[in-house]
């Protein structure tokens, strides 16, 4: 049962849509497999695979909607973006093996007969369908082998409505098993509109129908070399939120980018402002140094499922590499500040470890052990990879016996998976290790 619940965002979407059309089509009139000749069978495969790649080409624009329902089925937003990512290359895939299956069925006839069927302009469906891919295929390459700058990138993305309103009118024109049996017919067209429609609220109309708070910058902090804090006060009501969850925020100042980026909350659960801590390392965070106290944040959110208090399991180790301690930091002053108003906060038993490359980057190292010494259940560690060499695993189980505990981890990718693939060796299973890692596209 546990696993249904921590994966039912997933299973959701792979009943709806890919086990719900491949079962529609299943059900319908006829053969539907066939594998009599090389014809046969690349086109019952070509079949199979269009249908789930429309399927997930659609489920991928209901996944980049920032939907609260969303960020509440997959345990965290930034797990949706991640499924959102996979199911775009799954998606790809499919459609590759459904134009390529075929195309080459052709040679059934003669190989002719394929650069007939590849290089004809005549079949008005089929050219819109190759429009719809093609497009598509244009947009992964960019998102998996091109650097651009993250605003760019999203813009581009933008493009993908486009293309998937040609793949579904390729759909609607086409002859195939799709425009003989009504019942898939109307489901597919029907979650391609939907995803269209949601696509549209997001893209075209989001701007002007969405909720967001507005909050004044207070104060902008440096922190170290690199890192910025900016403080920031809601005009109107406190916003409510868990330690370790995460908001957009776009900043109105003249001269100022107005684009939207996801940021962790630093700030405690318990005080009237909401705080951000970022490292410069793009272009958009090189340039928080310039907003001045007065500008407007337009906030979204939060989201996140990224928290201490989402476990049952209250004996932790958490992992920081960096600036992945944002999210700690909220859980650390939140459990300082809300320790007294709520006992039960006393049973959690928390390991802190905070790696940073050298002595001036431990940023937050003061606080945390001022905290550590407040709370007899909260141990700080702080980590110098230029003194102690790169945290492991190993190195961990050496500071504190892991047994039983539950681990939560955030900070740069190859860490991250290094140190998830060394705790499973440990014995840790995977339910226990939880993460944050960002990668929106």
């Amino acid at each position: 049962m546990k696993v249904i619940q921590r994966e039912r965002g997933k299973i959701l979407f792979l009943i709806i849509f890919l086990f719900i059309p491949l079962g529609i089509w299943l059900g319908g009139e006829g053969q539907q497999f066939l594998f009599t000749n090389l014809y046969t069978s690349l086109t019952t495969i070509g079949k199979i695979a269009g249908i789930i790649g429309v399927g997930f080409f659609a489920g991928n624009m209901f996944l980049s909607g920032r939907y609260k329902v969303l960020d509440r089925l997959f345990h965290g937003l930034d797990r949706v973006y991640l499924f959102h990512r996979q199911t775009g290359i799954r998606a790809f895939v499919l459609l590759t093996i459904h134009l390529l299956a075929l195309t080459f069925r052709n040679l059934a006839f003669s190989f002719q007969a394929v650069i007939d069927f590849t290089t004809s302009f005549s079949n008005i469906p089929v050219l819109i369908g190759r429009v719809g891919y093609y497009g598509f295929l244009v947009l992964i390459i960019i998102t998996l082998f091109v650097r651009m700058k993250y605003e760019r990138l999203k813009r581009l993305h933008q493009f993908m409505g486009v293309f998937l309103f040609f793949g579904g009118l390729h759909v609607y024109l086409i002859p195939s098993d799709v425009s003989v049996n009504m019942y898939l017919r109307w489901y597919i067209l029907g979650i391609v509109a939907l995803a269209l429609i949601s696509y549209s609220w997001r893209v075209l109309l989001r701007r002007w129908i969405i909720q967001r708070t507005i909050a004044d910058v207070i104060a902008v902090n440096k922190l170290g070399d690199t890192v910025i804090e900016v403080v920031m006060k809601p005009q109107k009501e406190k916003v409510n939120f868990i330690p370790g969850q995460f908001i957009f925020v776009k900043f109105k100042q003249p001269g100022f980018p107005y684009e939207d980026h996801p940021f962790s909350l630093t700030a405690s659960t318990e005080e009237p402002t909401l705080r951000i801590s970022a490292k410069a390392l793009g272009d958009f965070t090189k340039k928080l140094p310039e907003l001045k106290p007065g500008a407007e944040a337009h906030i979204q959110g939060p989201f996140g499922g990224f928290s201490f208090l989402k476990s049952e399991n209250k004996k932790q180790i958490w992992i920081a590499g960096g600036i992945g301690i944002t999210p700690f930091m909220s859980m650390a002053r939140s459990l300082r500040d809300r320790v007294e108003k709520d006992p039960t906060l006393k049973e959690y038993d928390i390991t802190l470890f905070y790696s940073v490359k050298n002595e001036p980057e431990h940023i937050y190292a003061k606080e945390l052990e001022e905290i550590s010494q407040k709370l007899p259940n909260f141990h700080f560690i702080p980590w110098v990879t230029d003194r102690d060499g790169f945290i492991n695993a190993a190195r961990v189980h050496q500071k504190i016996k892991v047994t039983d505990e539950t681990i939560f981890i955030c900070g740069p990718k190859p860490m991250l998976n290094a140190l998830r693939d060394q705790f499973q060796i440990l014995g840790i299973s995977r339910s226990r290790i939880h993460f944050e890692l960002f990668k929106l596209l």
